[in-house]
């Protein structure tokens, strides 16, 4: 998947966040271009703001697209898996907006996040 299709994703589960995608100023360049941790990075501040009005099955879809994008990508060559897990799953990790997410997600993303928890920077 690249990121025009994550970004189509996301919007498609969450439609406000088509407009917020939209508004954005930082992450996205003035022709409208940008990059998969831009993307990934925003929707960070976009859910972190809005996950408790999302209901069970779209967090649980969320979960699921992510885990097939990440799966996909087991040797870390896709800049939107890398970005799945940099700039959204590492944020979210341990904070209440991760802990809703967190148990829906599947095996590739949790061993990302237990992988990341354990490492201790040298």
């Amino acid at each position: 998947m690249d990121k025009t299709q994550c970004r189509d994703v996301l919007i498609y589960l969450f439609p406000s966040f088509g407009s917020y995608w939209e508004d954005e100023d930082i992450n996205r360049e003035d022709d409208g271009s940008f990059t998969a941790h831009g993307l990934l990075s925003s929707f960070f501040f976009f859910y972190k703001a809005q996950h408790l009005i999302f209901d069970e099955k779209t967090i649980s879809e969320l979960a699921t697209k992510l885990e097939e994008i990440v799966s996909a990508d087991p040797n870390d060559e896709s800049d939107v898996a890398n970005a799945i897990c940099t700039s959204f799953l590492e944020l979210i990790d341990e904070n209440r907006e991760g802990k809703v997410l967190e148990k829906h997600l599947g095996m590739e993303c949790l061993k990302f996040l237990e992988a990341m928890r354990g490492y201790d920077g040298s």
